[in-house]
């Protein structure tokens, strides 16, 4: 009888080949039938295998169709096996190879042999190996499977099988390949059957790891049952990040503040940037130097990074227009926000170069060191300049100013400066020719200087005006020849030391003034001070303030005061001459019957007192009288028949017994006056005053030596005799007790002044 066994594939002529031989007796050898299995030589597959019997009951041939896992063997591992098969079981020839009760004799490679007596899959398994042909239908596979049935030389109807296999361990080895990356660990041991278990860890700078996968594609979890026969490798499989690049415009604006970038992608498209004086040249990442990125560049960022613009500044051209003059080179070449460097020098006949600037009549200074802040070529123009000198010609004194005039108009602007006079003349300006009187150029106005000139003072004699309009429409005061204290009645509390200033000591006035209204004013009239300026300081009882500045504490006055007590508080000018002047004003304007007003100077020649509206002038001036008359005109018109009073002595006996030849001179109205001069040529010094007119009662006059007031008289005294119309002042008499004062030792040639008032 012949029986088949064919070994057979669904797809022929590829991968592994499989012969089936078939052996009868005495029959020859059937055609060997060739099939081929796809095998992955790598990995397992599971392939069809087919084959053919003769049933020898029936007589036909069987076709049996079966499935196996073809795996490459390796050749060490290739042994040998023959089965011997129980010729009692009939069912031989239908029943599976690894069903049957068998007996079998292992050959290894290394050429020992074992023989192992019906021994379960199972039970070989455990001891760590499995044989490959006996699992479920597997059968080795290496170069070619040959399978042998044939009958025993007795006649009996048993077969053997003879067959290569491998044995395989239980436990394989997984490699883990980070594809780029970096595994933790490497590889690890996974028991056949079981599943895989912790997977190793892996990392991959700029990537996020999404799992381990077999080549083929298919996933591999911690779960996965592994069902290989051999050892695998697993492959890691990554994701790329992305990032966030910020876009710096250093100094510009980016048109495009961030986007959004994949690692190990291309940048892709980039923003540009603007910038004033800048053309743009790139993205960098340092904001000095550092390395350009471009669309193309690789993304190798593993955070959120800023790239900084780089910038190239614009070039442009600088022309020199030298202005009347000449110039080499005539134009140069700038880059914005550097400086101008070196700078061509112009020359032009008579003239000064003062620079290049940005427009022909002035504009900016430009120099070497200058920024360029340009944003279109640029035209500088020389500026050129002359000095002129002017020489000031005081009397022969000369000083010399000078100014630069520059190339707009060549003329300058000068500060007419004021000079020294002579005693008694003051400043009034200048004039181009020496012995004018007109001031051409006043002092203290600018002109314009277009050449070198000579300028000569023009001076006059100055009586120094001072006005108080809402007193008198006519007033003034001339220079006094000589420092007094004056002195003034104040109700004050605190400590004032000689030497301080009093700025705002006397603030209050109600109460010193004594019955003042509330709309009374105070005035404190200085003559001007040595910088030639006049001080006029006013204010009011309710609120005044700083009404005496520029004064000082006398030395020698008391430096504490109360509250509510009269005390006299000297005080005396530090102006630069020796000539102040003061005029003291005070009104009321409530015209209390009964009220005083007390201000006193400790200087005896003229004093006035009233208890209404009174000027009060300490020194001498040509015109103090004149205004004096026209003060008290206006301020007792209304009711003539008043006189002036002043307070009861026993009160203020400590202050006018300073003063009493003053304090008791009490003038009235004076409606007129008359002045008359007399010369002393007598040889015992009498001046004769001369006649007057009937004369009926006594006559208020003052004497004048020169312009200095020396005595005021209401009646006849050891000085002035009466003789019918006349009187005669004693000239020696009063020179030999008073002369020393005022300077005068010869009385004789002394001209004497005299000014008559009305009787009282």
């Amino acid at each position: 009888k012949l029986y088949l066994y064919t070994v057979s594939s669904e797809e022929e002529e590829k991968g592994l080949v499989f012969a089936g031989n078939y052996f009868g007796n005495n029959e020859d050898e059937p055609n060997l039938k060739v099939v081929a299995c796809d095998v992955n030589p790598k990995l397992a597959k599971e392939c069809k295998i087919s084959y053919q019997y003769r049933d020898y009951y029936l007589d036909e041939i069987k076709q049996v169709d079966r499935k196996v896992i073809v795996k490459p063997a390796r050749e060490a591992d290739v042994i040998s096996f023959s089965a011997v098969i129980n010729n009692n079981k009939k069912i031989i020839e239908k029943t599976p190879i690894e069903e049957v009760p068998i007996q079998i004799t292992e050959n290894y490679a290394d050429g020992s042999s074992k023989t192992l007596d019906m021994i379960p899959i199972t039970e070989v398994a455990s001891q760590g190996y499995s044989v490959d042909n006996f699992q479920t239908e597997t059968i080795g596979a290496f170069d070619a499977l040959v399978t042998r049935l044939k009958y025993n030389t007795d006649g009996s109807k048993a077969a053997s099988v003879l067959a290569p296999y491998r044995i395989i361990s239980s436990i394989f080895t997984v490699t883990f390949n980070a594809t780029g990356g970096e595994a933790n660990p490497t590889s690890k041991e996974v028991k056949y059957e079981s599943t895989f278990g912790t997977l190793a860890s892996a990392m991959r700078t700029g990537y996020t790891f999404t799992g381990w996968f077999l080549e083929d594609g298919r996933q591999i979890r911690e779960n996965t049952i592994y069902d290989f026969i051999d050892d695998i490798t697993l492959y890691a499989h990554w994701k790329p990040n992305d990032y966030k690049v910020l876009f710096n415009g250093n100094g510009g604006t980016p048109t495009q503040s961030s986007k959004i970038v994949t690692y190990d992608s291309t940048y892709g498209t980039m923003p540009t940037a603007t910038r004033t004086g800048y053309d743009f040249a790139g993205w960098y990442t340092a904001s000095s130097g550092g390395n350009e990125v471009t669309e193309s560049t690789r993304v190798k960022i593993t955070a959120t990074t800023t790239l900084y613009a780089h910038w190239e500044p614009k070039e442009f051209k600088v022309n020199f227009d030298p202005r009347g003059g000449s110039v080499s080179p005539t134009f140069k070449s700038v880059k914005y926000d550097s400086t101008y460097g070196a700078m061509p020098v112009p020359v032009r006949s008579g003239c000064k170069f003062e620079g290049w600037y940005t427009d022909p009549s002035g504009g900016i200074l430009v120099t070497s060191s200058t920024r360029v802040k340009l944003t279109r070529d640029q035209t500088l123009y020389a500026r050129w300049s002359k000095t002129y000198t002017v020489t000031f010609n005081n009397n022969g004194s000369i000083t010399k100013q000078s100014c630069n005039a520059y190339s707009e108009n060549f003329t300058c602007q000068m500060s007419m400066p004021s000079f020294r006079t002579n005693t008694y003349y003051r400043a009034l300006g200048w004039n181009k020719t020496a012995g004018s009187s007109v001031a051409t150029y006043r002092v203290g106005t600018s002109i314009t200087v277009d050449r070198d000139m000579t300028l000569y003072s023009v001076s006059e004699f100055d009586d120094f005006p001072l006005r108080l309009d809402s007193v008198s429409k006519s007033m003034s005061t001339s220079r006094i020849e000589s420092n007094i204290n004056l002195m003034f009645i104040v109700d004050m509390s605190g400590s004032m030391l000689a030497y301080n200033r009093i700025d705002k000591t006397i603030s209050v006035m109600n109460s010193l003034i004594g019955k003042l209204g509330s709309n009374s004013t105070v005035s404190i009239v200085t003559h001007a001070d040595g910088r030639g300026q006049a001080n006029l300081l006013y204010g009011s009882p309710s609120a005044a303030s700083s009404l005496i500045s520029r004064l000082y504490v006398r030395n020698g006055a008391n430096e504490n005061y109360t509250a509510g007590i009269d005390a006299a508080l000297g005080v005396f000018s530090q102006q630069r001459n020796d000539y102040p002047n003061y005029t003291v004003f005070i009104t009321d304007a409530s015209y209390a019957s009964d009220g005083s007003v007390y201000i006193s100077a400790s200087d005896y020649r003229l004093t006035r007192l009233h208890s209404y509206s009174t000027t009060y002038t300490v020194g001498i001036g040509e015109d103090a009288e004149r205004w004096l008359e026209g003060l008290l005109r206006d301020s007792i018109a209304s009711s003539p028949s008043k006189h002036y009073r002043y307070r009861d002595a026993s009160s203020m006996s400590s202050f006018y017994a300073i003063f009493d030849d003053i304090t008791r001179d009490i003038l009235t109205q004076v409606p007129n006056e008359t002045t008359q001069s007399y010369t002393s040529y007598s040889r015992n010094g009498t001046v004769t005053v001369g006649y007057i007119g009937a004369l009926s009662g006594y006559y208020p006059f003052e004497v004048y030596l020169g312009n200095r007031l020396i005595a005021t008289y209401y009646s006849t005294n050891s000085f002035l005799t009466r003789s019918g119309s006349y009187y005669y002042f004693d000239m020696k008499r009063f020179l030999s007790m008073y002369g020393s004062s005022y300077g005068i030792s010869d009385y004789n040639k002394s001209t004497l002044r005299f000014k008559f008032y009305n009787k009282i």
